[in-house]
């Protein structure tokens, strides 16, 4: 069996090839490559929302009563009540944009000119032909090796998803990551009260007793329960996927400030720069803000993200 760090770089390099190949004039991966990412997106998918159902449920179920229940069990039903209702409100959100991610995902694949917004067979000065495809396609189109597909405004393959961010899905993306930030945020926080209660103090004398280590040391040796033991193991994947959140959610952000894709990102090309309410409204829409406190499939994209120059159109 190969060591963790090994596995972790290889993994690493099937990620980077992946993004390699998508930006270049030969998307295809071998055989044994593809099936390992293949695995990892099923794996990935099975994570976001295995996990997500978990950390729902004890929640809901467990941590949340527990921080209104008194020493002689009493409980604050109202207030109680009142958390889930915004747990409930802050998951659906997350498993609604997951699922306009996915569709979204469709509705960005390219194949003919009529899946272009605002397509107009005059302006085809900027686009490149795609070898894989055989046809030509829109600028700021890439070919995804591991989806085998076209896709209008390519930012990058969501593992967690199990397809690719583009132009019609960027906004679920967003709006997901920031409902699981919430949801992670929340969790946290009613978790953190239920080990302080059950096993230690959080950010107390004895912290290092929350390092899972010395966490699963002492489990084995019957010092603590498989109870307490799986909670800090849910406790770290939470905090884990809290910062993953905080980073896809600001980088994301940052990339829609600037009008650019990832790719664009770091080759430094700022072609369909704008200004930022223009940007913001390019990838939400107009009453962009609506976004992120309900999905808005009917809401959709305000042009197509770019300037214009010369009269024509610079695709997506």
């Amino acid at each position: 069996m190969l060591p963790p760090l090994a596995v972790f770089d290889y993994v690493r390099k099937l990620f980077a090839s992946l993004e390699t190949l998508s930006n270049s004039s030969n998307s295809e991966l071998d055989q044994t490559k593809q099936f390992h990412l293949r695995a990892l997106n099923y794996l990935g998918i099975s994570y976001a929302l295995g996990y997500s159902l978990l950390l729902f449920v004890l929640t809901y179920f467990v941590t949340i009563p527990f921080a209104y229940e008194d020493g002689s069990g009493n409980r604050d039903e109202e207030s109680i009540s009142s958390i889930r209702y915004l747990t409930i409100y802050i998951y659906f959100n997350f498993i609604a944009n997951y699922v306009l991610l996915r569709y979204g995902a469709a509705k960005s694949i390219y194949c003919t000119p009529r899946d272009l917004p605002y397509y107009s067979v005059t302006t085809r000065e900027d686009w490149k032909m795609c070898k894989q495809c055989n046809q030509d396609v829109p600028a700021r189109t890439h070919h995804c090796p591991l989806c085998n597909m076209c896709v209008l405004k390519r930012d990058h393959h969501c593992f967690f998803v199990g397809c690719c961010v583009g132009f019609h899905n960027q906004r679920y993306f967003i709006c997901c990551a920031f409902h699981t930030l919430l949801c992670c945020a929340l969790s946290f926080y009613f978790m953190m009260l239920y080990l302080s209660a059950h096993y230690v103090t959080f950010l107390g004398p004895e912290f290092f007793k929350y390092f899972l280590p010395y966490a699963l040391v002492v489990w084995l040796f019957g010092s603590t329960t498989f109870g307490i033991f799986f909670y800090i193991l849910i406790f770290y994947l939470n905090i884990t996927t809290l910062l993953a959140s905080i980073f896809f959610f600001i980088w994301q952000f940052n990339l829609v400030k600037g009008g650019q894709t990832s790719y664009e990102f770091v080759k430094g090309k700022k072609t369909y720069q704008t200004n930022l309410l223009t940007s913001i409204r390019s990838v939400f829409g107009p009453f962009w803000i609506l976004n992120f406190i309900f999905p808005m499939p009917c809401i959709k994209n305000e042009g197509d993200g770019k300037t214009w120059m010369n009269g024509n159109t610079k695709y997506l």
